[in-house]
Order: structure tokens, then sequence, then C-alpha cells
């Protein structure tokens, strides 16, 4: 078994039935739509795909592995970080987000791509806080990534989506190593008010809501601390983001540009949350920009 894991399979995607159970299904999803995927999934070349447990604060968390498949003996190579969104299961990695937001990357820029279920998520231990002791599951993460024989010890990458996104600035709060960092339509300020079934989930997930609510949201809201973002960070969303307004993205890309932080901001006209038709520019700017940072 891999340096530091508790379990380490072959990541078999769930049928439809069962994740439609768990409510995990990205919004909009046919069974038609998730039965594609699975099977675009199952055409990956070059690349192991593992469904992976490890220590956090002392609970199991699920998660993922992607590695090229031909790495040698000693070949080193960079980490990625994959943080996904979404609320609970609904969200919980994917065969879809293997797909779309993990192979591209380990086979294209040749990297080992770790992801996390978050606690409470995706049969993990412990209980979901939305930003909160759960940004430890990211940064243990990074440990134990930094513990794997094929890291090459100088490059920490991290792609954050939506809910992903605010994990990824937490991260860097938190003092994560990171060499660069990409975002989309990343979570940059809860205080904006957005769509009522994100309130019903920081109602349910958030500690102490609604009694601490400002202060909850303040802590897990970058806009209001951008001087700990750490990294060269590309910022990419879409004006037409009915999820997370495209006016965080706006505020928090002023403001560290007014720090002088690095930092890219694309933003897509018509992009919807997933940027799905901008699929292939998104993923490309994301590799320049890993690529731009990395360190040789």
């Amino acid at each position: 078994m891999a340096t530091g894991y508790l379990s380490r399979a072959p990541f078999v995607p769930l049928p439809y039935e069962a994740m439609a159970a768990r409510n995990a299904l990205m919004r909009g999803t046919t069974q038609a739509m998730y039965e594609t995927s699975v099977a675009s999934y199952n055409a990956l070349k070059g690349l192991t795909v593992s469904a992976i447990t490890y220590a956090s604060d002392g609970l199991a968390i699920t998660g993922m592995e992607v590695l090229p498949d031909d790495l040698a003996p000693g070949e080193k190579i960079p980490l990625l970080i994959y943080n996904r969104g979404g609320s609970g299961d609904y969200g919980m990695l994917n065969a879809g987000q293997a797909n779309a937001l993990m192979a591209p990357f380990a086979r294209g820029l040749r990297l080992g791509v770790l992801a996390s279920n978050y606690r409470g998520n995706g049969d993990s231990e412990g209980a979901e806080e939305w930003g909160g002791a759960d940004v430890n599951d990211v940064l243990n993460l990074i440990a134990l990534g930094q513990q794997q024989e094929w890291w090459d010890g100088k490059n920490i990458f991290m792609l954050g989506w939506s809910r992903g996104g605010m994990m990824t600035y937490l991260a860097m709060k938190h003092g994560a190593p990171l060499t660069a960092a990409a975002v989309g339509a990343g979570v940059t300020d809860l205080l904006v008010p957005g769509p009522e079934d994100m309130e019903r989930a920081y109602r349910r997930y958030i500690p102490n809501y609604p009694l601490e609510r400002e202060t909850a949201f303040r802590e897990r809201s970058a806009v209001y601390w951008p001087e700990k973002i750490s990294a060269p960070l590309l910022m990419l969303h879409g004006d037409a983001d009915d999820r997370v307004y495209v006016g965080e993205a706006r505020d928090l890309a002023a403001k560290l540009q007014a720090l002088g932080k690095e930092v890219r901001y694309i933003e897509y006209p018509g992009g919807d949350h997933a940027l799905r038709r901008e699929w292939k520019d998104w993923t490309a700017q994301v590799a320049d920009w890993f690529s731009q940072y990395r360190n040789a």
C-alpha cells in the first residue's frame, strides 16, 4: 500500500441508482448523461485511478488518487490537490470529476492528483463543517502527498471549484505551501446572498449557525483576508454563474491586484457555474498557469 494510506483500491463508479439515492449527482444530470460519464471514465487511458482512505484529525477520510500508470521506478512528479465543490454527498468525488477535473492534468502535465471528499461526506468519518475544521482534511492531504515516493519534493499545485475554491483559499490562509493555485467559480464572500439551497447548506453544516453566522462567514471568505493568499493564483468565473455571483470573484481579484499579488482573472461571457462550454479553454489556461510556476 502507498505510504500513509489507510486503504487504497481501484476506483469503481457507483451505479446511477446509488448515486441518485445519495443526492450526489450534479444538478441536471440524467441517467444517460451519468452513464456516458462512466463510460468515458472506463475508457481513460494512461492513468491509474484509486479510491483512497487516509487519516485526518483521527478520522478516516475518503478520497481519490490519479496517477500516470507508466511511472518509472524512482520517477518524481509534482503533486496536485483537487478540492471538490458541493455540500455533503452532493458533489462527492465521482467519475465525471475524474474525467474533467483530474485526468487532464495528471495526463497532460504528468503529475499526481489527490482529492478529498472531506469529513462527513462520501463515507468519510466526522461531520461536515463547510470550511471549518474540514479544512484540515485538505492540509492533511497535502502532508500525505508529501510522503509519496513519486512526489518531486518541489511542486504542490491546487485546483478548487466552487466550494472547493473556498477550501483552496482557506488552505492558503492556514499556511499551505503551494507553488501555484487555480480556482473556478470560487466562493469568496458568504455574506453575499446566494441561492436558497446554499443558505440551507450553511444552516445545516456550519457549527453554531445562526448565532455566529457573520463571524463564520467572514472566517470562510477570502475577500476579507486577501493578504493571506500566498500563492500565484489563477481565477476563472463565468458571468452567467447562477450559483456563485461573479461579483465575488471580481471583488477578490481587485483586492489581490491592489495588494500586488500574483493573480490572473479570466471572466467568460455567458459562462455557467461549471464553465462546461469553456472546458477546453479553461483546462488549457490552468495547465499553462501551473507550467509557468513549476519548479524544475
